[in-house]
């Protein structure tokens, strides 16, 4: 069964290897991925069909909304987005999200991702 996945990341080439590896031999490529290098090219019109969504909380200069607006875009506008994860190179994210007044809890991958991190996120 496909499933849809959008990735919020800058810098997709970072990642990429960890998402083709995991959707090549976990996956049966099975897993549809679209990627958003800035906030402008979100499809917020659809973001709630998507089956699984990655937000790099720092995005470049080139975006209008880091990861943290995003986050609070999705809890104020589209509560309905399914499975959002973290992806960030800082372990001390969580403190940083209540301070931003982000409420929901994430679960957050640390880069570099590891695979069987990676692997959990879709098989549990």
């Amino acid at each position: 069964m496909r499933k849809k996945v959008l990735i919020i990341e800058d810098k997709y080439y970072e990642v990429k290897v960890s998402f083709d590896y995991v959707n090549a031999l976990h996956m049966n490529n099975e897993l549809d991925i679209k990627v958003a290098d800035r906030s402008q090219v979100i499809p917020f019109d659809i973001i709630e069909s998507y089956d699984y969504v990655f937000v790099d909380i720092k995005l470049g200069k080139n975006s209008n909304l880091d990861g943290y607006d995003i986050l609070l875009k999705f809890e104020h506008e589209y509560p309905n987005v399914k499975n959002v994860i973290i992806l960030t190179g800082n372990n001390k994210i969580l403190d940083n999200l209540k301070l931003k007044g982000i409420e929901r809890d994430y679960r957050v991958l640390i880069k570099p991702i590891d695979f069987s991190e990676l692997v959990k996120v879709f098989t549990e």
